[in-house]
């Protein structure tokens, strides 16, 4: 028996399947026989921690809550050192005589970079994915690099991992399905189910031959991982009971209008009729990013690429603004707390030796702090300082501010720390404007979305091809608005028409 729930955006697609998870345990379901399978590890930690809180269970009792490739690691009984890092794909690189400075994106298994080598294994990895010749995925892409030095790659590849006893996150899902080492489940959900690609959707057909129940979850509007390898015609295709899910708990009706005009451009796509929340929203139009103020409030800038966030980055650093980028703070926490501690000492109060050595670290030898007097390393772990006691035993030369002491932090970051402090920006908090591509902005909200208009020219290029997946991808950005969406016009020839 399978149950499909077709989710748009905001409609709790989660808690959809958690209530379900709920009724299982209620009805003497053990929950070691219960599978439940998010795309993400975020979006698995999630519900984790949600089944945790809301059914009292330990992390341990919920064995089958993991993504498909955890769950291949873990029936595989694979170790950590057998998985093939960033670090052995770089060794590989120089081991070929080729350029590598790409990685394996933890989530879908892609292989992803800007260098030629990197988009021949984005290329192998992408033919394993979908189970076709690496030679048939070398002509449906049309590459500029030649097939002798597609195919001369594969093979040495392949050498590489044998001669290392390594395998990649693709692996793991062809070495499951060739062995099927199934775990006994009685019932299994799946989450997100439209970003699955050819190997997992496998994956997900066998598991079913043991379960008596499945329920699945998805929206295929929201398909935007097809460049790491996703099918979502598998997910259109699907059987069983389709019920859509149709109140938005998210999104106000002016931004569910706008993400409808861009979503009905779709061409392959399961009609949904649903409800956004009873309240207006904000929708507005801006001529460039400057223009817009976010010194207050929750935000979420959505750019198509990284390399369209750089511009953003610097804006932020000039108005002093507290940010994140790939969710790394702008500023490090270990400089926020060293100046705390900084600012203790200068008002007399005592330390722990944790904190002096944090302090230290952005203190430059014979500069702000010398080697003389006794060593920090030779020092009682459990030992408190103050200002003097640092200044007569252990090299401290300077008590004035932290950015005239702390000199070795570079004038650049100084600047930009002033002016988070003279803002007012709460630095012990978590950033309150987020830098995101929109693909990494998927399964989350915020309360003000800015999104940015502008592709890159090998996006744009795409899109003249297959303009469905920037319509989804887009939709996807616009509806992760919970109050107001702010429109950034394109400042470039290359951008997405926004009807």
């Amino acid at each position: 028996m399978r149950e499909i729930f077709l989710g748009p955006p905001g409609t709790g697609k989660t808690s959809k399947l958690l209530e379900l998870v709920d009724k299982e345990l209620d009805s003497g379901t053990p929950s070691r026989y219960i599978g439940y399978f998010a795309f993400t590890r975020i979006a698995n930690e999630e519900s984790i921690n949600r089944a945790v809180t809301k059914f009292s269970l330990s992390r341990a009792e919920l064995p089958f809550f993991r993504t498909l490739h955890s769950l291949a690691f873990r029936q595989l009984e694979l170790k950590t050192n057998q998985v093939m890092t960033d670090e052995h794909y770089q060794e590989f690189g120089r081991w070929l005589g080729i350029k590598i400075l790409g990685e394996m994106d933890k989530e879908t298994g892609a292989f992803y970079g800007n260098e030629s080598g990197d988009e021949i294994l984005s290329l192998i990895n992408k033919a394993r994915i979908k189970s076709i010749s690496v030679e048939q995925q070398w002509h449906e892409t049309n590459p500029d690099t030649p097939w002798l030095e597609v195919e001369r790659i594969d093979r040495a590849l392949k050498i590489y991992k044998e001669q290392r006893r390594l395998m990649d996150y693709t692996d793991m899902l062809e070495l499951f399905l060739q062995q099927k080492p199934v775990p006994f489940l009685e019932t299994m959900f799946i989450d997100e189910a439209q970003d699955l690609n050819h190997l997992q959707w496998n994956m997900v057909y066998l598991l079913e031959t043991v379960c008596k129940r499945c329920y699945v979850a998805g929206d295929d509007d929201q398909a935007i991982f097809k460049w790491a390898g996703a099918d979502v015609n598998q997910f259109l295709k699907l059987q069983g009971n389709k019920t859509v899910l149709e109140e938005s708990f998210r999104l106000p009706r002016t931004i569910a209008n706008f993400a409808t005009t861009i979503v009905e451009r779709i061409s392959l796509r399961y009609e949904k009729h649903w409800f956004p929340r009873d309240e207006d929203g904000v929708l507005s139009y801006h001529a460039k990013f400057d223009f817009l103020d976010l010194s207050k409030g929750q935000w979420l800038v959505l750019a198509r690429t990284h390399y369209l966030l750089k511009s953003i980055e610097a804006h932020c650093r000039r108005e002093g603004w507290f940010y994140s980028k790939n969710n790394v703070p702008s500023i490090k926490k270990s400089l926020v707390a060293a100046i705390q501690d900084w600012e203790r000492l200068r008002k007399g109060e005592i330390v722990s030796l944790a904190s002096i050595r944090k302090i230290y670290s952005f203190m430059k030898i014979n500069g702000s702090v010398t080697r003389e007097g006794r060593a920090l390393r030779n020092t009682n772990e459990f030992e408190m300082f103050s200002l003097e006691k640092l200044q007569q035993d252990y090299g401290l030369k300077v008590d004035d501010i932290w950015h005239e002491s702390f000199d070795g932090v570079t004038i650049f970051e100084r600047e930009y720390m002033i002016a988070l402090l003279r803002r007012g920006e709460k630095l012990t908090e978590s950033p309150r404007i987020k830098l995101s591509t929109i693909h990494a902005s998927k399964g989350t909200e915020c309360q003000n979305v800015v999104l940015l208009t502008d592709l890159s020219k090998k996006s744009w290029k795409a899109m003249q091809q297959h303009e469905d997946d920037e319509l989804r991808t887009f939709y996807v950005g616009a509806t992760r608005a919970r109050e107001s969406l702010h429109i950034v016009m394109p400042q470039t020839q290359y951008f997405f028409p926004l009807n």
